[in-house]
């Protein structure tokens, strides 16, 4: 990314206070990771549910917001803050030959079960923004 990129926020009034304008980069975080969630679809991967990790994962707003855009339930991680620790030291422990294989790591994570932050009402919207 180039130094000399810039953004801006477009349309805005004296009613548009920070909150609204945080509430917009929230917003186009989840819209930039549907985009890669499309293509993830693309290339035959299913998504169920989704896990978010670290400070985001402590965030209600972000869990309805990224549920939303994405069209899938946002279930809690049992560990939120360390499950980059924990797949570094899954990939060590394969790496050692303490596993022999990824998959034979699963049984080290674990998640909740309460799945949350879905309401799908966001589908649409992000059909309509491609289209611009």
């Amino acid at each position: 990314m180039s130094s000399s990129t810039r953004g801006a926020f477009l349309g805005l009034s004296l009613y548009h206070g920070s909150a609204i304008l945080l509430r917009a980069v929230f917003e186009g975080v989840a819209f930039a990771l549907r985009d890669v969630l499309e293509v993830y679809d693309e290339q035959g991967f299913g998504f169920r549910d989704v896990a978010l990790l670290g400070g985001v994962a402590s965030s209600s707003v972000w869990s309805v917001i990224i549920g939303d855009v994405l069209g899938l339930p946002v279930v809690p991680h049992a560990m939120p803050t360390g499950a980059t620790s924990l797949g570094a030291a899954m990939a060590a422990g394969v790496g050692v030959g303490l596993f022999p294989g990824l998959d034979d790591t699963s049984r080290l994570v674990r998640r909740e079960s309460s799945p949350g932050g879905f309401r799908g009402g966001a589908g649409n919207l992000f059909a309509t923004l491609c289209g611009i």
